[in-house]
């Protein structure tokens, strides 16, 4: 069985020379491989918590709520991890089509509906009517 990924006080270390060692090549100074991997791993790290926070404070609460069973909520949390990053961040898909595929996937639409509803509210409304 797959170890469960948590992230815990080694994972920014691990994560930044992990980056060292991707981008250091012979002849490079080590300082400029350092900065890039730091700035690699501030940047995960940022992404990381994001997703996590709004995963423990948002979405997962609500599925205890629904009484979904705890063997499906890593299927829900596919679901709002691949929800944040194609609708809300980068908006390179339409919320119905993610939705429609994880229904197709034997989740409850009426669950996804809500999950979507609350990562929504999380979209900075910048264009003339809102997003969504």
């Amino acid at each position: 069985m797959a170890r469960r990924r948590r992230l815990n006080p080694t994972s920014a270390p691990r994560y930044t020379l992990k980056a060292y060692r991707v981008h250091y090549m012979p002849g490079l100074p080590e300082s400029l491989v350092m900065n890039v991997a730091m700035s690699q791993s501030t940047a995960w790290m940022g992404r990381f918590g994001q997703f996590n926070t709004v995963w423990e404070e948002k979405v997962k609460p609500l599925l205890v709520q629904e009484n979904v069973p705890q063997a499906l909520h890593g299927l829900y949390r596919g679901f709002t991890n691949e929800f944040l990053s194609k609708v809300v961040i980068k908006g390179s898909a339409r919320r119905e089509e993610i939705v429609d595929k994880w229904t197709g996937l034997g989740l409850r639409r009426d669950i996804l509906d809500r999950i979507a509803d609350v990562l929504l509210e999380l979209k900075p409304h910048t264009e003339a009517g809102g997003g969504g």
